[in-house]
C-alpha cells in the first residue's frame, strides 16, 4: 500500500526524492526523474516513445529494475542514490543532452563490483 500512495504522490507533480533511496525503491525514483527529464528536455523524443507519463514510468521503471537486479551484487549507496537522482533533478537540457545523467545515475552502485 505504501508504494501505492507514493506513485499516486509522485504522480501529481514533481518528484520528491528523500535523502536516502531504499534499493528496493531505486527503480520507482530513477523512472519518475528520468520520465521528468525526457519530457523536459526531449519532448518530441518523449511524445514519440510514450503516451503519457504514466506510460513513461512504467516503461523506464521495468528498465530501471532490469539495471538493479542486473547490478545486486554490487554495493549499493541510499544516500549516494538520493544524491544522484536529486542532481539528475536539477541538471541542465545540454547535461543531460551529453548522457550526464546516465553517468551519475550509475555512480549509485561501486565501481568496479
Amino acid at each position: 500500500m505504501r508504494t501505492v500512495g507514493l506513485l499516486v504522490f509522485l504522480a501529481g507533480c514533481g518528484t520528491s526524492v528523500p535523502e536516502d533511496v531504499p534499493e528496493d525503491e531505486f527503480a520507482m525514483y530513477a523512472a519518475a526523474v528520468t520520465c521528468e527529464r525526457i519530457a523536459e528536455c526531449s519532448r518530441a523524443a518523449y511524445e514519440v516513445a510514450y503516451y503519457g507519463m504514466g506510460d513513461c514510468r512504467a516503461t523506464e521503471e521495468r528498465h530501471w529494475e532490469g539495471v538493479v537486479d542486473v547490478l545486486k551484487d554490487c554495493d549499493y549507496s541510499a544516500s549516494r542514490a538520493g544524491d544522484r537522482l536529486r542532481e539528475v533533478q536539477e541538471m541542465d537540457c545540454e547535461d543531460w543532452y551529453e548522457g550526464d545523467g546516465g553517468d551519475a545515475l550509475a555512480e549509485v552502485w561501486d565501481s568496479p563490483c
